[in-house]
């Protein structure tokens, strides 16, 4: 494992993180959300955030009208959930990518400067705002290794594709959901069996080979995003 990002809204989530803290220093970022789950800060102060019975939407497209300072109130209490683990972030991001959305990018930010950390761009013109509030971030992130198109053959062709964007060197990071399916898995997400596959995939010598082959280095989100040397 490089780097991976934990959520913390969810009890038995948050314990995991507490359980292998030794494992995951320096490399355990947080998942931000504002879907799927519970929130971290009391419900009543987040109206805009939360459904009648107090949880998060399940997907973006569920949520209404976030308030940006009602953000604000739940994202610290994630970043202070967090550090209650014993870990400090390497990094952060979000659940469903929910900073694209104009009321949490600023917040985002804020958190990102806040923590000391880097922060994962979706676009351009994201990487752009970032770098020009002095937070760190990949060259390129890579979201299309995902479900039938989570095959060997297929990041590698992503992996090229990214690099070529990146004029043929740089640093690209690549999203993805490795894991081991089971019953609580598919009680809390749809993306259940092809975890295994991605995971079976990440670990094989085969793509080792491969990426060694294309001049590949691999290195955690939070090394990778500050280097100022290529990683090819």
């Amino acid at each position: 494992m490089s780097s991976t990002s934990a959520m913390v809204c969810d009890p038995a989530a948050a314990a995991l993180l507490v359980r292998h803290a030794n494992t995951l220093a320096g490399r355990a970022g947080l998942h931000l959300q504002l879907t799927d789950g519970f929130p971290c800060a009391d419900s009543v102060r987040l109206p805009s955030l939360v459904t009648e019975g107090g949880c998060f939407a399940r997907f973006p497209n569920e949520l209404g009208t976030p308030d940006p300072d009602e953000i604000r109130i739940e994202w610290r209490a994630q970043v202070e959930m967090f550090l209650q683990s014993g870990l400090t972030p390497s990094h952060i991001d979000t659940h469903h990518h929910v900073h694209a959305l104009p009321a949490a990018f600023e917040v985002y930010c804020e958190i990102a400067q806040r923590c000391g950390v880097p922060a994962r761009t979706l676009s351009p013109e994201m990487t752009e705002s970032l770098r020009s509030r002095a937070i760190p971030c990949a060259d390129y992130c890579e979201t299309a290794w995902l479900g039938a198109d989570a095959t060997l053959e297929r990041l590698l062709e992503l992996v090229t594709a990214a690099f070529d964007r990146c004029g043929g060197h740089g640093v690209v990071e690549l999203m993805c959901h490795p894991g081991y399916a089971n019953r609580f898995l598919s009680a809390r997400s749809v993306y259940v069996s092809r975890r295994e596959e991605e995971l079976h995939i990440l670990c094989s010598d085969q793509l080792a080979r491969q990426l060694r082959r294309l001049g590949v280095e691999i290195a955690g989100m939070a090394a990778a995003a500050q280097r100022s040397t290529a990683l090819r």
